[in-house]
């Protein structure tokens, strides 16, 4: 009796939670549509989409096959705004009758720092390096739960903001499994890609590269195109190399990057060792910067910000092998030289 009982409370609070997650004020729900979100960003507006279905979103940009069983909530929320440029906002939710749980998509940091990291590894999103981190966290309806979490940048302009962050729990075989699936169904819109990397911020102001240099390191493994008037300075135990643009007056040099790999630990680190976590634990910085990619390989941004001793710098960390490359942007001249730096850093291949 009393397990009966049990087991129609429990059926009688999932129903509850179900029809609370897909009630909304100005809600549409569409049958086996296509779901274009072109215009996300409109504050607090939401629709609701059953499956099957394709969701396509065109901020990011990417596609989901909504499975058969699977409801679909996205809310749509302000806009966030990067370097003076407004970027639409989303949240993707995805439950299924099949699995407990829920899955998130969205274009806004999770939060992931507050929780308790158990793991992390690579793996990819339709052909692109994605970070993943298994952490301890809490569901929906305050339950601790294993969550896995997903870490992706389409595009690599590093102004754009066009990350997803993807988080599911995942407490069972089936559960992870179901995820898993749904996920794997994600899929990169390329004529977008191309579209929204020839119009975005890092390019409006195209650098033409056609006269650069190019500078290689052997022992590195390493290229990278240079501008004709850029002057590099190789450190005497070719740990250190400069590339240094003509004297600014007393404001010193534009541009001004550094490539530094040492002999020392921090710049081989093991195989396979995730770059994020290498420098969360071995350096202290001022913020995280905005996503990039360097060379298509999972990278750390973070920032220096100035001071009255020194000039404020952005750095990428990028591992190649068991290589760790710190790529130093000094900001020492008054002007905005973002398109050059990104043109510089776009420019930076891996020869092995």
């Amino acid at each position: 009796m009393w397990v009966i009982l049990a087991i129609i409370l429990s059926l009688a609070a999932v129903g509850v939670y179900w029809w609370w997650r897909t009630q909304t004020t100005n809600t549409n729900v569409v049958n086996n549509a296509n779901i274009t979100a072109n215009n996300v960003g409109n504050t607090n507006t939401s629709v609701t989409i059953s499956g099957p279905a394709k969701y396509e979103n065109n901020v990011v940009p990417f596609t989901l096959d909504i499975p058969s069983t699977a409801i679909v909530r996205e809310q749509h929320v302000s806009s966030t705004t990067i370097n003076g440029i407004a970027y639409p906002s989303f949240t993707l939710s995805l439950i299924d009758s099949r699995v407990s749980g829920e899955l998130t998509i969205s274009n806004r940091d999770t939060g992931f720092e507050t929780e308790m990291v158990l793991s992390e590894s690579h793996g990819s999103i339709d052909g692109r390096p994605v970070r993943t981190v298994l952490s301890e966290g809490v569901d929906a309806l305050g339950n601790s739960t294993t969550i896995k979490r997903w870490f992706f940048s389409p595009l690599n302009s590093g102004t754009r903001f066009e990350s997803l962050w993807i988080s599911y729990p995942v407490d069972s075989v089936e559960q992870t499994a179901y995820f898993d699936n749904v996920v794997s169904r994600i899929k990169l819109i390329q004529d977008v890609l191309t579209n929204a990397a020839t119009n975005s911020p890092s390019n409006t102001n195209a650098v033409d590269t056609s006269g650069w240099k190019t500078y290689t390191s052997q022992s590195w493994g390493l290229s990278v195109k240079y501008p004709a008037d850029v002057t590099v300075i190789e450190s005497t135990d070719k740990t250190v190399v400069e590339f240094r643009g003509p004297q600014q007056g007393s404001n010193g040099f534009l541009p001004r990057w550094f490539i530094t790999h040492g002999s020392n630990q921090f710049y081989n680190p093991p195989a396979d060792t995730d770059v994020q976590s290498w420098i969360k634990g071995n350096t202290v910085y001022d913020e995280l910067g905005d996503s990039y990619s360097v060379a298509q390989l999972p990278t750390m941004h973070v920032i220096s910000k100035a001071s009255p001793q020194s000039s404020g710098a952005d750095f990428y960390y990028v591992i190649n092998g068991t290589k760790l490359f710190a790529i130093q942007v000094r900001h020492e001249a008054v002007q905005d030289n973002q398109p050059l730096d990104l043109a510089f850093l776009e420019h930076i291949v891996f020869n092995e």
